[in-house]
């Protein structure tokens, strides 16, 4: 079963009333998306990482990053077919799309 983003109504009980539930769920679907990716990073020596779910992630995180440059070049670098290269430019991506994302907080 994939995750699913912005599934504020499933989250909706496990805060109290009063706290700004779309805040913490945005910050959930945020850090698991960066999971994901970070795990695409791990995995893509061994694995074709080209999945659902790192597509997923990458179309939610759209969201909060103003621009798509590093989202995109992530995607472009799935499917480098030299798997040490593959590996050396998601890193990279990966680190671009954090820094794209602090600038947000």
């Amino acid at each position: 079963m994939s995750y699913k983003y912005r599934d504020y109504q499933a989250m909706r009980m496990q805060y109290q009333f009063g706290t700004d539930l779309h805040y913490y769920v945005d910050l959930q679907d945020r850090d698991h998306a960066l999971e994901v990716l970070k795990e695409a990073v791990e995995r893509t020596v061994d694995e074709d990482m080209r999945t659902d779910d790192v597509f997923a992630a990458l179309e939610y995180l759209k969201g909060p990053c103003q621009r798509y440059g590093a989202l995109l070049a992530f995607r472009d670098a799935l499917s480098i077919e030299h798997p040490m290269r593959r590996e050396t430019a998601l890193k990279a991506r990966l680190s671009e799309i954090k820094i794209e994302l602090r600038r947000r907080l």
